[in-house]
């Protein structure tokens, strides 16, 4: 059985580092924010959601805690974005 997860991926883009990977993951469902530092941190995050991702019948992901991450949960350094 496959689930989907949709995501929205916001980059931040400091022009004075630019290459700097910083941002935000943001699930469809449910709208909960996984805030990242660097590459690192974000595979992170992908690949928990999706161990934690419950195998239900009809595809549906239960509530966005399930993951184990709560929303703003690794934003240790994140930078303002205005």
């Amino acid at each position: 059985m496959r689930i989907v997860q949709t995501f929205i991926l916001r980059l931040l883009v400091d022009t004075e580092h630019v290459d700097e990977l910083r941002g935000a993951l943001c699930a469809v469902a449910g709208g909960a924010e996984y805030p990242f530092v660097d590459e690192e941190s974000l595979l992170a995050i992908l690949r928990e959601l999706v161990r934690a991702a419950p195998r239900s019948a009809n595809g549906d992901r239960a509530h966005d805690k399930s993951a184990g991450l709560e929303a703003g949960e690794r934003a240790e350094e994140e930078p303002n974005a205005g």
